[in-house]
């Protein structure tokens, strides 16, 4: 903002306008006043420098620039930038000062002895303006800025659980004292847990020095999480900005499953066992595991397995056994969840169908016992002895003798009706 002081003389008349380079300055800096004069009075005016005076100066001294401006009744001209310093001794608050010209004036006066009106250039030395006007001295002190926040992994990706996430911050002071016990802290998380967050010791960072923090993070549960992540120096809380991190819950695939029997070979009173093979892809153990099981109505479960963790990178085998208790359509779903959040999800479709008639209980057990009957049977006929020979009338008896080969030879015995023996033609005698 340009603000305006003004001086007045019987002889001459004047107005600085001027505008300061900052609002308020520190002991031990550094600061600049540009200056523009107005001549308001009726003589022309000369201005060999321009300058300024603070009230911590002594009345001989001011910081000013040479210029060398003429300047007609109503005119204006830039008197150009004065620099100042600010000296380290001096007290904070409100500090006055004066603006000011190293000038010289046109006189005119009758000379008596030819009568002509004639002129001349009066020095006026430094002239200060005739009010006051006031300059902001603060204390010492150390500025706190971020150099660079940085995520490992950046910013927006995930980690799963059990990962652990860094957030690197850079701060740098540009005051011009020593900033101690400066510390970056992760504050106000939301959800409140499920994290496991360190790293927050304290630094001294110099003037025009910086400091590294690493601040980790590591993931108990799945969640989107936020906070803010605060530089204190001391108690003073100095920077804010807004953090987050995605934790996700390792990623199951199956990688098998077996059906038995078939959906479309499914009968009422079967028992159903879905098999699966499981596979954790992430870098990290899935834990806390949960399986649960649903079914459709006419369905029974009777197993369900037990699971607690899968390694990285690993496979295991999970089998669901059910049992059918009614014609139709039903299903089968299974939900694996790991840390409470669901991971995996499948849903088998069956068809539960009549039993054949040739593969029900009865039929099979009716047919067993006909099997077993006609075995019986058989074997009875095989163990029945031979019917006795009819005797014919007038015929001789059937002759009862030994066997129709000879024990000894082995020769076919012909039988002899005269002597009621059997003979054997190869050892020539009777048996």
């Amino acid at each position: 903002m340009t603000n305006s002081v003004g001086h007045a003389s019987p002889g001459w008349s004047w107005t600085i306008q001027y505008q300061l380079d900052k609002s308020s300055y520190q002991p031990d800096s550094s600061g600049t006043v540009s200056i523009s004069l107005v001549n308001k009075g009726d003589v022309r005016l000369h201005i060999k420098q321009a300058g300024i005076q603070f009230d911590w100066q002594s009345s001989d001294k001011w910081f000013a620039e040479s210029v060398n401006v003429y300047l007609d009744p109503g005119q204006q001209a830039n008197l150009g930038t004065v620099s100042f310093t600010v000296p380290a001794g001096v007290k904070e608050g409100t500090h006055r000062f004066l603006l000011g010209v190293e000038q010289e004036h046109v006189e005119t006066y009758i000379d008596p002895y030819t009568g002509y009106l004639s002129s001349y250039w009066k020095d006026d030395g430094i002239q200060m303006a005739n009010d006051y006007d006031d300059i902001q001295i603060e204390a010492l002190k150390a500025v706190l800025t971020y150099v660079s926040v940085t995520g490992i992994p950046s910013f927006g990706s995930p980690i799963f659980v059990g990962e652990t996430s860094r957030t690197v911050a850079v701060i740098s002071n540009t005051g011009n004292v020593k900033a101690s016990a400066v510390k970056v802290v992760l504050e106000d998380l939301s959800p409140s847990t499920g994290l496991v967050v360190s790293g927050s010791d304290t630094k001294d960072i110099d003037p025009l020095g910086t400091a590294q923090w690493v601040i980790e993070v590591r993931g108990d549960m799945p969640g989107a999480y936020q906070g803010k992540l605060r530089v204190y120096a001391g108690t003073q809380k100095v920077l804010e900005q807004d953090w987050q991190l995605q934790v996700s819950a390792p990623e199951i695939v199956i990688a098998d499953r077996e059906l038995s029997p078939q959906a479309d070979q499914s009968f009422v009173g079967d028992t159903i066992t879905i098999t699966y093979t499981l596979k954790n892809t992430s870098p990290v153990a899935a834990k806390q595991l949960t399986l649960d099981v649903k079914t459709s109505e006419g369905l029974t479960i009777l197993d369900t397995p037990t699971l607690t963790e899968i390694g990285s990178q690993s496979e295991v085998r999970a089998a669901v056994k059910v049992r059918a208790d009614k014609l139709g359509p039903a299903w089968v779903q299974i939900t694996l969840s790991s840390y409470r959040v669901t991971v995996k999800e499948d849903r088998v479709s069956l068809t539960i169908s009549e039993r054949p008639l040739w593969q029900q209980p009865l039929f099979i057990g009716g047919l067993g016992v006909g099997v077993a009957a006609l075995v019986a049977v058989v074997l009875m006929r095989r163990r029945r002895p031979p019917k006795a020979q009819g005797v014919l009338l007038n015929q001789p008896a059937p002759v009862v003798g030994p066997s129709s080969t000879c024990p000894r030879c082995g020769k076919a015995l012909t039988y002899v009706q005269a002597q009621s023996k059997w003979y054997c033609t190869r050892c020539k005698e009777y048996i």
